[in-house]
């Protein structure tokens, strides 16, 4: 089985349309690294979207670059990101690790339990009696 090796998934300087890349089967990515520049006339709007969900909005000035470095995205299997910039003169990156996937299953299920959701503060259980029954 081979190694994970570094990739460009987008490399783009289309406007006003959606440039994809999809994970093929048998392989997983993780992005690492989304950038936008802009070198045209006029401040311009970049959007990242992993599969689906719009993850990043950067307004872009003429002249300015932005990174977004050390990021650690899953996507899996037939799963997408996509780049739409709004002006000509930008350009946009989207970079990051290929790996094999040699079981080809996609993103691993996801419980409730398993979710780090908001826990009530000990005041608000039982009307400010702790679980235990202690107050």
């Amino acid at each position: 089985m081979a190694g994970p090796y570094t990739t460009r998934f987008v490399l783009t300087s289309v406007v006003a349309s959606r440039v994809v890349f999809t994970v093929p089967e048998f392989k997983r990515a993780v992005i690492q690294t989304v950038m936008f520049s802009n070198r045209g006339d006029a401040t311009g709007g970049a959007y990242a979207t992993i599969h689906g969900y719009q993850v990043i909005y950067k307004s872009v000035p003429v002249g300015e670059n932005f990174q977004f470095t050390d990021l650690r995205v899953a996507l899996y299997r037939r799963e997408s990101c996509e780049i739409y910039l709004t002006h000509s003169g930008m350009a946009a990156l989207i970079a990051g690790y290929l790996f094999e996937d040699p079981d080809n299953e996609g993103p691993p299920p996801v419980t409730i339990e398993q979710l780090e959701l908001p826990r009530p503060l000990p005041s608000e259980v039982g009307g400010g009696v702790l679980a235990s029954g202690a107050s």
